[in-house]
């Protein structure tokens, strides 16, 4: 999906002819105008999702390299420029937690659910990767602790990928509040 963004500017150019100018002229597209599915077509694309397709396009090429088909990496000197970097930073909205009155007004009509418990879990702060990537192993219903070790998230919705946390800062064990360690051992 990454490349697809790339290949649907860049396809019709052949590897051995692409240049340096023809990755810098679809960074600057990308940056400017570049979505083509979600959100509103036409609009810029962020400059992480830019950053995402120039590196797997600098990994293939790289692959390239490798191979033999090309003598040169023209995508490994194409950066984001940091004036771009910080001009999104300040236009980006600031996403505020819920409050209190939120946080009831979405666990009142909840309380049913057989899945309260991992939705409660993703209100203490744990990434959905986190929550999913939970086993019965990281939770100690007895001290009222959960250990957050690993992720799991779906590739393509078909294939299920398990991996370490996002970073080490996010290998911790947090401490369970009674109503989650309730609804867990009643989920159990």
């Amino acid at each position: 999906m990454t490349l697809d963004r790339v290949r649907g500017k860049l396809g019709q150019v052949r590897l051995q002819d692409l240049t340096e100018d023809h990755v810098m002229a679809w960074m600057r597209w990308a940056l400017q105008g570049g979505r083509v599915r979600g959100g509103k077509a036409g609009t810029s694309l962020g400059v992480t999702s830019v950053d995402m397709s120039l590196a797997r396009l600098e990994d293939a090429v790289n692959r390239a390299v490798t191979r033999g088909l090309v003598t040169v990496n023209v995508a490994s000197e194409v950066h984001i420029l940091l004036k771009a970097r910080k001009a999104e930073r300040k236009t980006k909205e600031v996403v505020q937690p819920w409050n209190a009155s939120e946080v009831g007004a979405f666990v009142v009509p909840t309380k049913s659910d057989r899945l309260l418990a991992p939705l409660l879990l993703s209100l203490m702060g744990l990434r959905p990767a986190e929550v999913c990537g939970l086993r019965w192993s990281d939770i100690d219903l007895d001290a009222a602790t959960l250990g957050i070790a690993n992720t799991r998230t779906m590739m393509g919705n078909r294939t299920v990928v398990e991996k370490d946390t996002k970073s080490m800062a996010g290998e911790r064990v947090l401490p369970l509040p009674s109503l989650h360690r309730v609804l867990l051992e009643e989920f159990s």
